[in-house]
């Protein structure tokens, strides 16, 4: 039992996450600003506490973000939380959210068991499902990203090679297998030189 009112800023400050945990205990102490604490140092030590408060009407979201936040690492606890009834969907939520092959294994392992209750079956049937549509969606926006990358470095080279097609290259040289090579400094061009002759020019 504590008998000295923590200090949440300087437990925060500090990163002391088992302090935050102990504090979550305290009667005077408001329960979200500590959850809030948590949030903002994603730590292992907090899974356990963090879990428990899944059961708990108005901390729940911020234990979930929690979790989230801490990623790969509460993915094995949350699979042994993910059967208790009163937090089940929540659990699945998150883990679905995190993204980890080892929870989508875990829903494929109760749909194919003949032995558990339909009702249940059903449930991580749907998990399995929602798992694959948010990790397919990550995909397309995974490529997306690339694509979008490949553009602007493809428009911001086309800006500088015009500058130097104007201005002229900067050209720094190295030697490779005996022929000259160079590389403009500010486009990224190249040209190799061999016996005095241009081989070729490119990006």
């Amino acid at each position: 039992m504590l008998f000295f009112k923590p200090n949440i800023a300087k437990l925060e400050h500090r990163k002391d996450v088992i302090g935050l945990v102990k504090a979550l205990r305290h009667r005077s102490i408001e329960a979200r600003d500590v959850m809030s604490a948590l949030a903002r140092i994603p730590d292992p030590r907090a899974i356990a506490a963090l879990i428990v408060c899944l059961d708990h009407t108005g901390l729940d979201k911020m234990a979930g973000m929690s979790l989230w936040c801490i990623g790969a690492a509460a993915v094995d606890p949350l699979i042994q939380a993910m059967r208790i009834p009163s937090i089940s969907r929540d659990v699945i939520d998150i883990l679905t959210n995190i993204g980890d092959q080892r929870a989508r294994d875990a829903f494929s392992a109760i749909v194919s068991n003949d032995n558990e209750d339909q009702k249940v079956r059903s449930l991580f049937s749907e998990a399995t499902n929602e798992y694959d549509r948010k990790m397919k969606k990550r995909e397309e926006l995974r490529k997306e990203s690339e694509l979008e990358d490949k553009r602007q470095n493809e428009r911001a080279w086309r800006l500088k090679n015009e500058s130097c097609a104007t201005d002229g290259h900067e050209w720094s040289n190295y030697v490779v297998g005996g022929g000259f090579h160079y590389e403009c400094l500010r486009c990224g061009a190249r040209k190799h030189v061999h016996s005095g002759n241009i081989s070729h020019e490119r990006r």
